[in-house]
């Protein structure tokens, strides 16, 4: 079963916890212009598209229940938690977890398509105009000290903070950061005073799409045994870091256009 499987199974039976919302596990893209984000799950499920999926099924709210107060728990991990506390033995707290696994049971059907390589993602609202150019993804990658090229991306201890933090004034275009079997990323542009962040292009491995099993298989090596893979770069999901992940900007230059149902 997989992450995203499990996680919907658990809200369906009334045992998620609010602490699985956290994770920066969902994906927000832009109906105008293809640019999409990585956000927490929190974000989606307060978002007008999931605001008007529900109003679609004619979700029945309980009676006195705002369901304005539903949506703007999600707008920030502390509002969610407050919220969550406030009412997690109440009555309508069965509801509240309805409302959350009815969410989370039409995203479970998005993402990118293992025969197509398509991304199909949720969309409730109408007209859009789409805007030229070649879509966006802002995330974070953790970064792997032992394995960094060159000095040109130290990390640095600031004042007022508990973690490091990355200085990317001496990162050079053409840096590359590898992601094992997922490609690498190679650097673009880096920060300027007036564009403070670094893009990079995203290139893939030759015969991605036969080796699909296979980079699972390594996946699960990795993960649950730890082994299996060289040492990498991995993009930011959730848990802290002694160094916190360094935001970046993704530029697809992919031929065919995202395709969004």
């Amino acid at each position: 079963m997989s992450w995203k499987s499990a996680l919907v199974e658990r809200w369906r039976n009334k045992r998620g916890v609010p602490g699985q919302l956290e994770n920066f596990s969902g994906l927000e893209v832009s109906l105008c212009t293809q640019n999409a984000r990585r956000v927490r799950l929190l974000s989606l499920l307060g978002s007008n598209t999931m605001r008007h999926y529900l109003h679609s099924l004619s979700f029945s709210w309980p009676l006195g229940f705002f369901w304005e107060t539903y949506f703007e728990a999600f707008q920030s991990v502390n509002q969610f938690r407050i919220f969550w506390n406030r009412h997690r033995k109440l009555p309508e707290m069965d509801k509240i977890k309805e409302a959350i696994a009815e969410s989370l049971e039409i995203l479970q059907g998005t993402g990118v398509n293992n025969f197509s390589w398509e991304l199909g993602a949720l969309w409730v609202a109408v007209k859009f105009v789409k805007v030229p150019g070649y879509p966006v993804l802002a995330t974070s990658p953790f970064v792997n000290e032992s394995i960094l090229e060159s000095k040109q991306l130290v990390s640095k201890k600031l004042r007022g903070l508990s973690c490091r933090k990355w200085d990317t004034r001496g990162l050079c275009a053409t840096a590359k950061f590898s992601l094992a079997d997922h490609g690498e990323l190679e650097v673009l542009t880096t920060p300027t005073r007036s564009c403070p962040v670094t893009t990079m292009e995203w290139q893939g491995v030759i015969g991605l799409k036969e080796s699909w099993n296979e980079i699972k298989d390594a996946d699960i090596n990795e993960e649950f045994f730890g082994r299996g893979r060289t040492p990498h770069h991995k993009e930011h999901i959730s848990g802290e870091w002694e160094t916190l992940p360094l935001p970046i900007l993704i530029i697809s230059k992919a031929s065919k256009p995202l395709l969004l149902k």
